[in-house]
């Protein structure tokens, strides 16, 4: 990709910042930020810190961090030896990526029960969370899927639909 004009900056920068007030690191935030916007869509480690202005160590592994989640995926580029990569597309997998997190908490909160089982005000506030994280992993996997796939489509439908 050519370099970034100051209004593609401005965004990425964003998109950083975005991430950092979601609890993240600005680092991912601008990775994804970039691969939404750059041409080509598949970009190496050195494209993408060249860009960015950061180190090639903190993009590798950024990348095994947004491979880990199903964000972005290593893809091969004829001719080069160098690692490419590309925004999968795929956002309800990276949702359910973090649900595996939620089911981990859980389990952890009941562990924490057996810790704390001999004080009832304790345990109660463990319970509470397993019980709320329990809840989250039930309703975002009953029919969240199916409702992104469903508004996804009626979307596209929409931007294709003749005017």
């Amino acid at each position: 990709m050519t370099e970034l004009s100051i209004r593609e900056r401005e965004l990425v920068g964003r998109f950083g910042l975005f991430t950092e007030m979601t609890g993240g690191q600005r680092i991912p935030g601008m990775l994804v930020g970039y691969l939404l916007i750059c041409a080509p869509e598949e970009q190496s480690i050195t494209e993408i810190a060249t860009a960015l202005n950061v180190s090639k160590a903190s993009v590798s592994t950024v990348m095994r961090q947004l491979q880990q989640v199903r964000a972005v995926e290593r893809v091969p580029v004829a001719d080069s030896r160098q690692h490419y990569y590309r925004l999968t597309g795929n956002w309800i997998e990276m949702i359910r990526a973090r649900w595996r997190f939620l089911d981990a908490g859980r389990d952890l909160a009941e562990a924490g029960m057996a810790v704390v089982a001999d004080d009832p005000r304790r345990r109660e506030r463990m319970r509470d969370f397993a019980d709320f994280l329990s809840f989250l992993v039930e309703e975002l996997g009953n029919d969240l899927t199916a409702r992104w796939e469903a508004y996804q489509a009626k979307r596209k439908a929409e931007r294709e639909a003749p005017r």
